[in-house]
């Protein structure tokens, strides 16, 4: 049974070096690991400009229950979920870029319980204390919500996505870490943006250093994997360091 709350989008983009086994790894973590709940997963398929790579793209998903949605390579990430929310008809979303991974049973049951709390606006599987160096007006801490693995009601991002165009790699910064970004116009209207882990657990800003989920410890407590996170992962210890201080600062808990 699909559950209407919720749609799940994926975003398989073929400008990607090793697009089909970054797709493949998603699929093998998506069968492996239960969401929890009942949803709905859209697969985007991004700048398959011919019928010949589309029709392989398609049968690495050919074992999962899908509704698909074709897109130009345009608008970088946060435009290929602004337009397919523009298409689906669910209560809330959650979007996962092309190098997600999901690494544990209830992920998507953790995200929905705790949106569904009283003034909870937005939940996702990490954040960051990290302040963007071409973002000179911006001051340390800035904390957000990494635009991965995140739940949010589709009319309230619709809403406020339509505000920005996608043009240059600087626009999604500011979207997901400007001054006017997601994450600030959800607290300004009085809600709250919060981590999700591994655990269940939801940690407020001021304990997003603690949550283990984003470059800290060893991210035991993750949701679902990127490339960012496979990056500190897989770092020696000294960039470990370096990353871990640089997203955390004085507020770092080893």
């Amino acid at each position: 049974m699909i559950n209407k709350s919720i749609a799940v989008f994926y975003i398989c983009r073929r400008k990607d070096k090793n697009w089909h086994k970054f797709a493949e790894s998603f699929v093998i973590s998506y069968k492996k690991f239960k969401s929890g709940i009942n949803h709905q997963l859209y697969i985007i398929f991004k700048g398959f400009n011919s019928n010949t790579s589309l029709n392989r793209a398609n049968k690495i998903f050919i074992n999962l229950k899908y509704k698909s949605i074709e897109q130009n390579d345009e608008g970088f990430d946060i435009g290929s979920y602004y337009q397919a929310a523009l298409l689906a008809g669910e209560v809330y979303i959650c979007p996962l870029n092309s190098y997600s991974k999901i690494l544990c049973n209830n992920w998507l049951k953790n995200l929905y319980l705790n949106i569904c709390q009283i003034n909870v606006g937005l939940v996702g599987a990490t954040g960051s204390y990290e302040k963007n160096d071409h973002f000179y007006f911006l001051k340390f801490p800035n904390p957000h919500i990494r635009t991965n693995a995140f739940l949010i009601n589709r009319q309230i991002f619709v809403k406020f996505t339509s505000q920005f165009s996608f043009l240059k790699k600087n626009d999604v910064l500011k979207y997901e870490s400007g001054r006017n970004s997601l994450t600030n116009f959800i607290r300004k209207d009085g809600k709250k943006a919060l981590v999700i882990g591994r655990n269940g657990r939801a940690y407020d800003i001021n304990t997003w250093s603690l949550s283990r989920t984003f470059k800290s410890s060893n991210q035991e407590n993750l949701l679902v994997s990127d490339n960012q996170t496979d990056f500190y992962f897989k770092s020696p210890w000294p960039i470990k360091n370096f990353l871990s201080l640089r997203s955390w600062g004085k507020f770092l808990v080893s």
